[in-house]
């Protein structure tokens, strides 16, 4: 299956109605997540802080625990 270009990533991010629906698309383009995988993802699993490890987390930079 074709990767989406940057130019179609830029349109569905303009597309969205909200901030969560803008995050799933970036997860998806740039994680490059599966739906399965992003609706199994929890609110702990997402650390997007420069450091995470003030939230108990052993990795210091922004990450998903997937």
């Amino acid at each position: 299956m074709a990767r989406a270009s940057d130019g179609d990533i830029v349109m569905l991010l303009r597309a969205c109605r909200s901030a969560r629906d803008r995050l799933i698309v970036l997860l998806m383009a740039r994680a490059g997540l599966r739906r399965g995988e992003l609706c199994g993802l929890r609110r702990g699993d997402v650390h997007l802080l420069i450091d995470s490890r003030g939230l108990g987390c052993e990795v210091a930079r922004a990450h998903l625990h997937v």
